[in-house]
């Protein structure tokens, strides 16, 4: 019976162990944007906008340089000329008259610390199947490779574009069943039922970059490793609980809108990789544990999309 199990679950396909240096590449590539990408601006109270690199900022004063083709300017501005100023990194410090368009715009924009998300999508589990799996074996493994997610976030913002967080993550597989015919202890043969119902909890920590925009609509992107946790309540001939435990990376993707200063809807896309060598069957009255060859490991890699809803406080 374990033998049949065994084969089953294991078919959506090992884990392709190059993912892993990827998304760690889209770690460091992520977090090192912020900072490559940002300027330091300044608005004035006439609202004009002044992109540059500020380099001291007195009780009066602020100075500030900019380059121009191949030289470097320095200037220096009164701050009571001064509506709005950002240095790279920090979020925006408003001061002076600040009722120029620009700066309504700037003040509309999201600014809080704390960022709390929840999603919740369709999601497709990927991976090979064996060449030599039963077809019948292979059709129900088709037939589960669907499923539905739903998550919850929180991120702190430590700079202005470039937040760290934690996420929790539900996913529950398409239920399928069917007709199988198994080898007893005494050698006699029975038929019955294989069914499996697959959830999965993965909870990691995460890093979120969220670059500015100019309009209500913009890009954030995240990445995060973190443990996972697999249960299948399965009917293998008899009731069978199996459980494992793995680590995960994944990737996402989302197109935000702002609908207020706090508040956006957007669309995402993520993707997960990870694989399980090693799983406990429960029967209820007994237990075993088994280990799986490399080329049998469980595949958890999968694609999320759906929509989601972000709140900036």
């Amino acid at each position: 019976m374990n033998d049949g199990c065994w084969t089953a679950g294991k078919a959506l396909g090992s884990f392709d162990p190059i993912t892993m240096p990827r998304l760690t590449a889209c770690l460091v590539l992520l977090s090192l944007s912020c900072w490559l990408l940002a300027q330091d601006l300044i608005i004035t109270t006439e609202g004009d906008s002044i992109n540059c690199s500020i380099t001291t900022i007195s009780s009066a004063r602020l100075f500030y340089s900019q380059q121009i083709g191949d030289d470097i300017r320095r200037d220096n501005i009164a701050l009571s000329n001064v509506a709005l100023y950002s240095r790279k990194g920090y979020f925006p410090v408003i001061l002076g008259n600040s009722s120029s368009p620009a700066v309504r715009k700037r003040k509309d924009e999201p600014s809080g610390r704390w960022q709390l998300g929840v999603e919740a999508g369709i999601s497709r589990r990927i991976g090979e199947v064996p060449p030599d799996l039963d077809p019948m074996l292979e059709d129900h493994i088709e037939a589960q490779r669907n499923g539905l997610h739903v998550s919850g976030s929180v991120h702190y913002f430590i700079k202005e574009e470039l937040a760290l967080g934690v996420v929790y993550n539900s996913f529950f597989g398409a239920k399928h069943s069917m007709e199988i015919t198994g080898t007893a202890e005494d050698g006699s043969t029975v038929t019955g039922i294989l069914a499996e119902d697959v959830r999965m909890r993965w909870i990691p920590f995460s890093v979120l970059y969220a670059p500015r925009s100019q309009g209500r609509t913009s890009f954030q992107g995240s990445v995060g490793i973190g443990p996972l946790f697999y249960r299948n309540y399965a009917i293998i001939l008899n009731n069978v609980l199996i459980t494992g435990a793995s680590a995960a990376m994944g990737a996402s993707v989302r197109l935000q809108h702002r609908l207020t200063s706090t508040a956006s809807i957007g669309l995402h896309v993520a993707y997960m990789a990870g694989s399980i060598d090693r799983f406990e069957y429960d029967f209820g009255s007994t237990k075993a544990t088994i280990s799986l060859p490399d080329a049998y490991n469980e595949s958890v890699n999968r694609f999320d999309i759906g929509l989601n809803l972000r709140l900036r406080l």
